[in-house]
């Protein structure tokens, strides 16, 4: 068996999205924290996996401030490059653009935030 399972071709993005979540599952390590926001952000591009949505809006709110920000270049980025990924895209990047994620004093106001209108198109 090569480890990819029948859904591949189907949902391309869905098991690497899988892999990466579990992967960063607990993961204390930024540099494979950082190394593997813009290849999620990317994902984006898939519509029909919702998944790597949830894990952007939770690495927008890790613990550590690096991780947030980069996430939120990272997504950004992918919002710019992917036309119509999600429906309130000019919204979500003024969101984006307008907050300070590198603020470690600001977490508790980031969970209450975290972009809650990104919804996949």
């Amino acid at each position: 068996s090569s480890g990819i399972n029948a859904e591949w071709p189907l949902r391309p993005g869905a098991q690497f999205v899988s892999q990466v979540k579990s992967e960063l599952k607990g993961c204390g390590s930024v540099v494979k924290l950082l190394a593997s926001l813009s290849p999620l952000a990317n994902c984006l591009q898939f519509s029909s996996n919702s998944t790597v949505l949830s894990q952007i809006m939770l690495l927008l709110c890790h613990r550590y401030p690096r991780v947030r920000k980069g996430m939120a270049d990272a997504f950004y980025t992918a919002l710019v490059t992917f036309d119509d990924v999600i429906e309130n895209s000019e919204e979500v990047s003024q969101i984006l653009e307008e907050t300070v994620w590198e603020d470690p004093n600001d977490i508790d106001e980031l969970k209450k935030k975290k972009v809650p209108t990104a919804t996949l198109r």
